[in-house]
Order: C-alpha cells, then sequence, then structure tokens
C-alpha cells in the first residue's frame, strides 16, 4: 500500500528505489547535463510534422526523440511487425531491440502506428534502454533493468511522453456495443511515475512545472502530492544510495490478461499467511481500493479516463470541425474560381460581340 500517512503517493521501499537509481544515472551520465534537457511534449512544438498513422511518420518522430536524447538516429534501424512476438506468458510485446550486423534494430508492433502517445512513450522507453545498453550493458546487481530504463526516461526529458503512454484506453462500437478497453504497458506505477517526475522537477529547480497540465489526471495527481512531499521532507543527498535493496512496489502486469491474484502485492503473493488479509489494489496505479471502487480501478483513475475520454471526444470534435472548415474553404475556392471564369468568360464574349 502506498504511504498516506506523510503524503507521498509511493511507499518507503518505491521512494527509496527512486532516489537511489535517479543518484546513480546522475553519476553516471552527470547531473548538469540531465538537469539540462527539456522536458518533451507531444505538441506541434516539439514534433512540428503531422502524424500521419504510418511508417514515415513513425521515422519522423523517432529522429525527433534521438535529438533529445543526443543520440545519433543513424545507427538505428526501424522494423515494423502486424503479428508481435509473445512472451513466456502470452504478453504482447510492442516494441525489442536487438544488435544486428553492428546496427541495432528496434522492432515495433505494427498497431503502435495507430496510437500516437503509446508509439512515443514506446520508442522514448526503447532508446533509454539502449542508452543504458550502450553505457553499461543493462546489467546491474539487483536486476532492475526494465524500470531503471523507464525512470530514466524521466530524467531525459520524457517522462510526460512515458508516463502518459504507460495506460492504453480506447472505446469502439462492437455491433451496436461500446467496447471500452485498458492495458498497462509498463513497469512503474502511475504514482511511481507521479514522485520520479516530481523528484526530477526538484532537482533541477523547476518551480512552475507548467508542463504539468499535459499529464494524465491520476500521474498529475500523484506529481502534486509528490512535490508537496519533497518541499515539507527534501532529500538531503542521492549521493551514496546506489546499490540498495529496496525495490519498488509494482503490482501490475503488462497488457490485460493478468490473473487475477495479480492485484496483491508482491510480498503478499509470496507470504500465504497475508494473502488472507491482503487489500485488493487498483490493477493501473497500485493503491488501495475501497468499497466505492469498481471494476478493480480505483477512483482517481476512473477520474483520469473519464478525463481522457472527454479528450478524446474533444479532439475529435476539433477535427471533425477543422475538416469541416477546410471542405468549407475549398468549396469556396472552387466557387470562386467558377466565378471568375464566367465573369472572364462573359467579358470575351461582350468584347468580341462589340
Amino acid at each position: 500500500m502506498n504511504d498516506d500517512s506523510n503524503g507521498c503517493p509511493v511507499d518507503d521501499s518505491t521512494r527509496q528505489w527512486i532516489n537511489a537509481r535517479t543518484g546513480w544515472l546522475m553519476r553516471e551520465f552527470g547531473r548538469d547535463w540531465l538537469c539540462s534537457r527539456s522536458i518533451v511534449l507531444l505538441t506541434r512544438s516539439d514534433f512540428p510534422e503531422p502524424f500521419t498513422n504510418d511508417e514515415a511518420s513513425a521515422r519522423v518522430v523517432f529522429e525527433r526523440l534521438c535529438e533529445f536524447v543526443d543520440f545519433p538516429s543513424d545507427k538505428i534501424q526501424l522494423q515494423f511487425w502486424n503479428i508481435a512476438p509473445r512472451a513466456s506468458d502470452g504478453a504482447v510485446h510492442f516494441v525489442s531491440h536487438e544488435v544486428v550486423d553492428d546496427r541495432i534494430r528496434i522492432d515495433l508492433n505494427a498497431a503502435l502506428l495507430h496510437e500516437p502517445v503509446g508509439l512515443t512513450a514506446a520508442l522514448a522507453s526503447e532508446l533509454a534502454r539502449i542508452r543504458l545498453d550502450a553505457r553499461h550493458g543493462m546489467s546491474n546487481e539487483d536486476d532492475d533493468d526494465e524500470m531503471l530504463a523507464e525512470l530514466f526516461t524521466v530524467m531525459l526529458g520524457l517522462g510526460v511522453l512515458t508516463s502518459n503512454g504507460a495506460i492504453f484506453e480506447s472505446t469502439r462500437d462492437d455491433g451496436g456495443w461500446t467496447r471500452w478497453e485498458m492495458r498497462q504497458r509498463s513497469q512503474m506505477t502511475l504514482p511511481t511515475y507521479g514522485y520520479a517526475l516530481a523528484l526530477f522537477a526538484h532537482l533541477r529547480g523547476d518551480i512552475q512545472c507548467a508542463w504539468q497540465r499535459h499529464l494524465r489526471l491520476d500521474v498529475r495527481t500523484a506529481f502534486r502530492r509528490s512535490v508537496k512531499f519533497l518541499n515539507d521532507f527534501p532529500p538531503s543527498s542521492l549521493d551514496g544510495l546506489w546499490p540498495t535493496t529496496a525495490r519498488p512496489t509494482t503490482s501490475l502486469r503488462t497488457e490485460d490478461d493478468a490473473p487475477a491474484d495479480q492485484t496483491a502485492s508482491a510480498d503478499q503473493r509470496r507470504d500465504p499467511a497475508s494473502q488472507e488479509q491482503s487489500v485488493p489494489l487498483c490493477r493501473y496505479c497500485g493503491e488501495a481500493l475501497s468499497a466505492d471502487d469498481q471494476r478493480d480501478i480505483c477512483i482517481e483513475c476512473r477520474k483520469s479516463i473519464e478525463e481522457n475520454e472527454l479528450e478524446m471526444e474533444s479532439d475529435e470534435a476539433n477535427a471533425y470541425a477543422t475538416t469541416r472548415r477546410a471542405e468549407a474553404f475549398a468549396k469556396i475556392g472552387c466557387l470562386t474560381v467558377a466565378i471568375v471564369f464566367i465573369a472572364i468568360l462573359v467579358w470575351a464574349v461582350i468584347r468580341d460581340s462589340s
């Protein structure tokens, strides 16, 4: 459970892990370099080219991300798969990379071409893994490579992208029924992202954090709680915290086919005696569920879902309005050309007759 007694949205073990790994990343890559990273947002200013749901657009996004993290894009090849490889537990892999003929190849599930948020998050996380792998072989004694790479995206200024892409949500019509789908795609929980982003802002001395409005609601809520916590209890130093035996709390499984017992924490699953008294947790953020929560989702995640659905509806309405305006302007343009043409034709006839 999260530590609500002091206002922090994550428990002590998770907080210690984030602090320790952040300290290690700063020592390895340089605090000045990390803290000078721009906060990348999925906006026209950071990604000026329109996204057209194809491989060419994905490569443009990838090249922009490489620029943000100072990594040469010509050393990496993108390859798209219509059917992504599956792990032994059946979970779908949306992105992976390997070295082929002295060149890095990133394999992407082509389904991400229809999800700009998921695509940028997946590419950002994979770039972080590649940078860590190039520097350290992605091996450390605590074997937390995946979560370390996700934390690294925050320190690279890509945390808004990866936290917003940590959960995939969609609605679609299916034979007259509206189907709602939600899948977890990250190892870090949403509160963990909130605390990591707040710590990054704290280290940068970023007081205003104007970019927080771009965070999904549940991450933004955890972020604001973490900012208050860090103001009240600032970490004295992140030096000397590596290595650590602290482990981040994550009761989440990527993709939506997790069995029912995944609602318990890792420690609870290892301890049979505690299973009888285990508290059900939100399957997406790890918060303890109350009696009012439904469908294994806490109130904050439900609010975030509703907010995101409203944003999607607003985006669709804006896109429709833009299309209608473009059509109207096109009709006006055609009509204007026709009128001018007729006027010229009439003028020519009158001139010839006179």
